[in-house]
């Protein structure tokens, strides 16, 4: 699915679309997308609406568009069913930091990567990445300095609406460029790069990256690259929270033969 993200005119709004306050979450999520792109707006002068229950939206022709951002109003009209998922909504919020409707690569490929979604078009739009240059040494996934972060740092199912984010980083500890040779590439992915798994009272769950753009593996002198993984506490199983109690979560970069490393925490009521 896509976001579609823009249009110069005010487009109408699709049928059964309504006003939304924006959820508390969103203010956090907001301060991490400025993080991320270096920009500063106001989320409060951003309009929203969704369309309860619905997976996609009508959108100047396409069927399979998730959320865009109005120039006119500086609106953003999501989905239903993705008004609570961090990396779409993100996705979003970005355009109205940048105030255009255009996928920048050095915004939502480069500076964004890991925070906000930027697959299928979004990619296509910001161009290929540049040529690979031979002369850049390779290094394995096991000489990044990786290290990971939960935020907040004591969930709380009262807090955020219930979200927080585990976030894993990799650092090129070098000061000359790098590009990291995975040898789970294939021809349609480069290979593993973030992974997660997180375990606790109620059973355990994982996921991994496998990105198909360059820039994934490719580092500037002492880059430090991240990639955000959103959950929610709660009681509602089906809709995948995860209920108080005590977590152990370990990230890493690179496939199975790379070391994780880990933290544990505790997910409050």
């Amino acid at each position: 699915m896509l976001a579609a993200c823009h249009s110069a005119v005010e487009p109408p709004l699709p049928p059964n679309a309504q006003a939304m306050t924006a959820p508390a979450v969103y203010t956090t999520w907001w301060e991490m997308t400025e993080a991320c792109s270096g920009l500063v707006g106001q989320l409060s002068q951003v309009r929203w609406y969704q369309v309860p229950g619905s997976e996609t939206l009508p959108y100047q022709g396409l069927d399979n568009v998730v959320g865009y951002w109005s120039a006119a109003s500086n609106s953003i009209v999501l989905a239903g069913q993705v008004t609570l998922d961090g990396p779409s909504v993100r996705h979003e919020m970005l355009h109205s930091l940048l105030q255009s409707p255009l996928h920048p690569r050095g915004d939502f490929v480069i500076r964004c990567a890991g925070v906000v979604e930027c697959i299928e078009q979004c990619l296509i739009d910001g161009g290929p990445p540049p040529t690979p240059d031979p002369s850049i040494p390779l290094i394995s996934a096991a000489d990044l300095v990786v290290a990971l972060d939960v935020a907040p740092s004591s969930p709380s199912a009262t807090t955020n609406n219930g979200f927080f984010a585990v976030t894993v980083s990799a650092t090129n500890p070098l000061d000359t460029p790098a590009r990291v040779s995975l040898p789970d590439s294939s021809r349609s992915n480069l290979g593993t790069t973030f992974s997660y798994f997180i375990q606790g009272p109620f059973g355990a769950r994982s996921n991994v990256v496998r990105p198909t753009d360059m820039s994934a593996v490719t580092f500037a002198p002492h880059e430090r690259k991240i990639q955000v993984f959103d959950f929610r506490v709660g009681f509602d199983t089906a809709q995948g929270m995860l209920q108080p109690g005590d977590y152990h979560v370990m990230g890493r970069f690179g496939p199975a033969t790379t070391p994780w490393v880990s933290k544990y925490f505790a997910l409050q009521p």
